[in-house]
């Protein structure tokens, strides 16, 4: 599903441009004005992508250029808050309470709510929303995070008609009931992917839907030229009383990563992100660039997979003999010192962050003894996969370079992107393999449980780990509702999976922007970011003259 995907949230970083053309659009215009009322705002904020959006339906949803676009058209029940976006608060919702058994948690919407044409918004939306997520008709990509929601299953099957576990209560209440207790589904209510759609707008444009969306966000859709620009205003019915503070979002399509810094300097642009390797060193010697560049560790954890399954990697003293071998730092240096060494899983801007993990260090003399006591004194050779995918192939070279030093000959194998994802989920195929992780939702178990457990092997675990003590502890840390509890036992999950090392464990990759100085307030534009939540609704922005 996700391997790539936001999040949460610094707006337009690590942009995932993606071309894509909606059947049935043709080269026309796409307009429809939802809003009503008088169109007062403070100004307009201009934006560029390399490519036109996917959709506009929040419900298909993917990649970050498009949750980009649809962040700023709906709201969902809960939205994220907290210097680290981990805080779900009420958007949609103004309450919610979970049972005893932590199986069922109910909403209450706030009163008088509408969609952005005036229509109200009920239960009954909700519950197609969710509906629409898990129906297989919709291709969702992130159909998986909902999957835990009571009767979900069988509908997906073909087995139900209805979802047992949206209960509508009545036009302000609805229930979700739970196969487990899942503290985490507050954050994946959160997603962007889960922005509450209008029922009576997805039945009467079926299949056209993305050209035609009825949100509750901050904006609503005024035209849409395809492949040329997307204009978004101000939703004069949001739920937030004298907000959005921003009259207009004006998207540019198909412009260029290298043309887009220019834009900026000329003034055409408000924000770039992420800053190119080549505009880099432009930005950090350019003083009012610099002034207005930003940065942020997240969301992204590169690492090389080690296939536990597959000989030499079935010896845990080899992988740690890896890791001591490849030096870490210079890693961050391919990407001109954005990133932080990684110690152990669990990153900094995640709930449950143990400062205490010491990473592995650079040390190829302790590589070499640890390869000799597994019985490789030689070293041996090996295969390993990687996607043309970000940075992969750079990251590769360097880790294939450092393990030459202790006698282990890499032989690279890189494929595009779409080849390598079918590739690595074959059962023995890829010993080794250069990847990375973004993570979706601020929580450990959309690190750890989707990575390590066993359950996941050949989906998103790759490395095909299956350590029984850790799918125990990170059984009981997922169905946990005491928190302190819950964290501990991800920690004691962690410090086993560091030590079995099924990673390299390379570096937190970091997030970066450059900003006009007239987006204010400042602070809102350095919040830890995730993926695909990458970006806020921006009602709080303006601009200043």
């Amino acid at each position: 599903m996700k391997a790539q995907k936001l999040l949460s949230v610094i707006f337009g970083i690590l942009l995932v441009g993606t071309a894509f053309t909606l059947a049935g659009c043709g080269f026309g215009t796409v307009s429809k004005s939802q809003s009503s009322g008088s169109q007062s705002g403070t100004s307009t904020l201009n934006l560029a992508v390399a490519s036109d959006f996917k959709t506009l339906d929040a419900a298909q949803a993917g990649d970050g250029q498009t949750i980009q676009a649809v962040q700023l058209l709906y709201t969902r029940l809960l939205r994220y808050t907290g210097s680290f976006n981990s805080d779900p608060t009420g958007a949609l919702a103004e309450s919610w309470k979970w049972s005893d058994d932590g199986k069922s948690i109910t909403f209450v919407l706030r009163k008088g709510l509408t969609f952005s044409d005036g229509t109200p918004l009920t239960t009954d939306d909700v519950a197609f929303t969710f509906t629409r997520l898990l129906d297989p008709k919709t291709k969702a990509p992130y159909q998986g995070a909902f999957t835990n929601i009571k009767g979900a299953k069988d509908f997906i099957a073909g087995r139900a008609k209805t979802v047992a576990g949206i209960v509508v209560i009545d036009p302000q209440t609805i229930r979700f009931d739970l196969e487990k207790p899942a503290p985490y589904f507050l954050k994946q209510i959160a997603l962007p992917t889960a922005g509450i759609v209008s029922r009576q707008a997805v039945e009467k444009y079926g299949d056209t839907y993305g050209e035609h969306p009825l949100g509750s966000g901050p904006f609503v859709l005024d035209k849409w030229n395809r492949g040329q620009e997307l204009v978004l205003k101000k939703n004069t019915q949001y739920y937030l009383k004298g907000l959005p503070k921003l009259n207009e979002v004006d998207f540019k399509l198909g412009v260029a990563e290298n043309l887009q810094m220019m834009m900026f300097q000329k003034g055409e642009l408000d924000l770039v992100a992420p800053i190119s390797s080549a505009d880099y060193a432009k930005v950090q010697n350019d003083p009012q660039l610099k002034n207005d560049y930003f940065s942020v560790t997240g969301p992204r954890l590169f690492y090389i997979g080690m296939n536990v399954e597959v000989h030499p990697f079935d010896n845990k003293l080899v992988r740690q003999a890896l890791n001591y071998a490849v030096n870490k730092e210079k890693l961050v240096q391919l990407e001109n010192g954005r990133g932080v060494v990684m110690q152990g899983v669990i990153p900094p801007w995640l709930p449950g962050y143990d400062k205490d993990v010491q990473p592995y260090p650079y040390d190829p003399g302790k590589a070499k003894k640890l390869l000799t006591e597994a019985g490789y004194p030689q070293g041996f050779e090996i295969d390993m996969f990687v996607p043309d995918y970000f940075d992969q192939p750079k990251i590769a070279a360097a880790v294939q370079s450092d393990l030459a030093n202790i006698g282990v000959k890499v032989n690279i194998k890189q494929q595009s992107y779409p080849v390598f994802r079918q590739t690595v989920k074959e059962k023995g195929k890829v010993p080794m393999f250069a990847l990375q992780w973004a993570t979706d939702f601020p929580d450990p178990q959309n690190v750890l449980s989707m990575l390590f457990h066993g359950s996941r092997a050949g989906q998103q675990n790759f490395t095909w780990y299956n350590n029984p003590t850790v799918n125990n502890l990170l059984d009981e840390a997922d169905g946990t509702m005491d928190k302190n509890k819950r964290m501990e036992l991800y920690r004691q999950a962690e410090n086993i999976i560091h030590d079995d090392a099924p990673w390299i464990f390379g570096f937190y990759g970091v997030a970066d922007a450059v900003k006009s100085p007239k987006l204010q307030p400042a602070a809102d534009f350095g919040r830890i970011p995730l993926e695909p939540n990458l970006y806020d609704h921006f009602d709080g922005v303006s601009k200043l003259p």
